[in-house]
């Protein structure tokens, strides 16, 4: 239990977002979680999981995200914050079946990522 103490947060909003957030951070990510972003002439927005600095969100799609008023907010938000700059993966279970591909794919981008 004490070596998993540092790895709790708080504010994480499903056991699959820990799932990712434990990925990335044990593969070296050195990760904020629910993080606000406010862009200009936007309403301030969260994106669960960034490397603020460089501008990049991780964001775990949820079966909730399948609501259409959801998925709407979900991409003008997303649209916008892709619009100011941002990286942004978008991440879900399927996702989470091949953690080595994924930490591939998110290498790559991270990689192309010009921030």
């Amino acid at each position: 239990m004490a070596a998993a103490t540092p790895e709790i947060v708080e504010r994480a909003q499903s056991p699959r977002e820990t799932r990712l957030r434990l990925l990335l951070t044990r593969a070296g990510y050195d990760l904020e979680s629910d993080v606000e972003v406010q862009l200009p002439r936007c309403p301030l927005y969260r994106v669960d999981l960034a490397l603020r600095g460089r501008k990049i969100a991780f964001e775990y799609q949820g079966e909730h995200h399948a609501d259409l008023e959801q998925y709407r907010a979900d991409q003008t938000r997303l649209s916008r914050l892709r619009a100011h700059g941002w990286l942004v993966m978008e991440i879900n279970a399927r996702d989470l079946d091949d953690p080595v591909e994924l930490l591939a794919r998110i290498a790559r981008a991270i990689a192309a990522h010009p921030h």
